[in-house]
Parts: structure tokens; sequence; C-alpha cells
């Protein structure tokens, strides 16, 4: 199965997202934050989507 794998990934690039917008002062570049944001969403929705995949397919 492809989902723990996957999940262990996206979990890792979203917790490394999360470092870089505690370490990266948001005020300095609008621009910039703007695009960390927005790949930590995506990761979010990813790793969520994960998570009820494996769940799933657990239950089944």
């Amino acid at each position: 199965m492809l989902a723990p794998p996957a999940l262990e990934l996206e979990e890792a690039r979203r917790i490394k997202q999360e470092e870089m917008v505690r370490a990266y002062n948001l005020w300095d570049d609008p621009v910039k934050s703007n695009e960390i944001l927005f790949k930590l969403a995506g990761s979010a929705k990813v790793v969520d989507a994960l998570k009820d995949l494996k769940y799933k397919a657990r239950v089944a």
C-alpha cells in the first residue's frame, strides 16, 4: 500500500513548512509568506486526505 509511505513523506514536508513559517518573519516579504502559507495549506490537505484513506482502508 502506498498510503503509509506517502503519508510519512507528506507529514515530513508539512513539518518542514511549519518550521519555515516559525523561522521566517512573515511581515518582511508578503509574497514569500503567501507562497509558504499556500504550500503549507496544500500539504495539510494532502495529509488529511491520506489519513482518511488510511483509515478507510483499515476499516474496510
